[in-house]
């Protein structure tokens, strides 16, 4: 199978069509630095296609993203990984679906985030098997830690299933900081900013494995200096 990467670093449009090939694993590759964005993303996945979508969304202010992947062909699969930092007093939602026309296909969906000083982040999504789509196999989780008690956070991802013979399921975690971790580590001389970059850091750092060195690097240095 040929591998091809697409890669939106730094800068996206507003909107945009994404195509996985038939024959082909395709690594979509998303990262935004700077200022937030808007994204609609809307993904065709043909037979025997492999997709996959790595978004690191580390930007100042307020950003809404969606994508639809649509599976209406077999031996076909969509996978996204997402790691978010939302901070201050604005709001990110990111809403991914994925939607079964077709069986024998996969979708997984993970999405990672942190949220801080005030910040609303939103995760959304579905995973929707539609008649006839017998085999399919759709799963969506999402996880929050929330680092101050304003900040508003919602991880709720949802199935749609109108088939037998599929396999589907969802998990969703969102919640504060364990404050026994944190007293571990104030314990062994850091402070509450040090601890939390630490923290952060180890929760998104997997994301950049997705990316090459050069932007992989630069996505460890954002997730470091972004608390």
């Amino acid at each position: 199978m040929e591998n091809r990467t697409v890669s939106y670093i730094g800068d996206f449009p507003a909107k945009l069509s994404l195509m996985a090939q038939k024959g082909c694993k395709t690594r979509f590759l998303f990262a935004n630095l700077g200022k937030g964005k808007d994204l609609v993303a809307d993904l065709e996945i043909e037979e025997g296609a492999e997709a996959e979508i790595a978004f690191a969304d580390l930007s100042e202010g307020p950003s809404k993203v969606i994508v639809n992947a649509k599976l209406e062909n077999p031996a076909s699969s969509f996978h996204y990984h997402g790691a978010v930092l939302a901070k201050g007093p604005y709001k990110k939602e990111y809403i991914i679906n994925a939607t079964h026309l077709n069986g024998h296909n996969e979708a997984y969906v993970e999405n990672y985030g942190i949220a801080e000083a005030g910040a609303t982040l939103l995760f959304y999504g579905a995973g929707d098997i539609r008649k006839g789509a017998k085999k399919a196999k759709t799963k969506q989780s999402a996880k929050i830690i929330v680092f101050d008690k304003d900040c508003k956070v919602s991880a709720s991802p949802t199935l749609l299933i109108d088939e037998n013979d599929v396999e589907a399921g969802h998990a969703s975690v969102e919640g504060r900081l364990n404050d026994e971790h944190m007293f571990y580590l104030r314990s062994r001389g850091l402070s509450e900013k040090e601890a939390r970059t630490l923290i952060t850091y180890g929760y998104l750092k997997p994301i950049a494995a997705y990316f090459p060195e050069e932007e992989g690097s630069k996505i460890l240095e954002a997730i470091e200096g972004g608390i």
